[in-house]
């Protein structure tokens, strides 16, 4: 889930800024580092097909990363208050109008370096392979 890396670096930039405390933007992290990893799958239980601006993702992912993080920071979830917010702290200084597009950016970007530069690379070096080796073969050619 790439909102999750949106949510980490989110958390780190409002830490940097002033205007979110180490601590919760450490279990933030924390939290958002273990979606990632698949432990809380069960958590999200929406459909892909919902409307243009994912804002039923966007909360969702909110909420599991507020409710976790309190239940790690030693709470339960029957507590009123949390030790995290899910939109005062988690969604801090986001709009699901552009958690979503920045959330395909971050998607095009891991395609471009983790498969298409590789795959460029790739080709290259095989093609450069390739001239080297067949170099001293003679060719002929036919013009018409």
């Amino acid at each position: 889930m790439l909102s999750l890396i949106l949510k980490k670096a989110a958390a780190i930039t409002n830490r940097e800024a002033g205007v979110l405390p180490q601590e919760k933007c450490e279990l933030i992290g924390r939290i958002c580092d273990e979606i990632l990893e698949g432990k809380l799958d069960d958590q999200f239980p929406l459909v892909v097909w919902q409307t243009g601006s994912g804002t039923q993702s966007n909360m969702n992912v909110n909420e599991v990363i507020a409710y976790r993080a309190h239940v790690v920071n030693g709470g339960s979830l029957l507590d009123e208050k949390k030790a995290v917010h899910p939109n005062d702290d988690v969604n801090k200084s986001q709009s699901s109008n552009d958690t979503f597009p920045t959330a395909m950016h971050i998607a095009a970007y891991k395609a471009l370096v983790e498969v298409t530069i590789p795959g460029i690379r790739k080709l290259r070096d095989t093609l450069a392979a390739k001239a080297k080796e067949f170099m001293h073969v003679v060719k002929l050619a036919v013009l018409i």
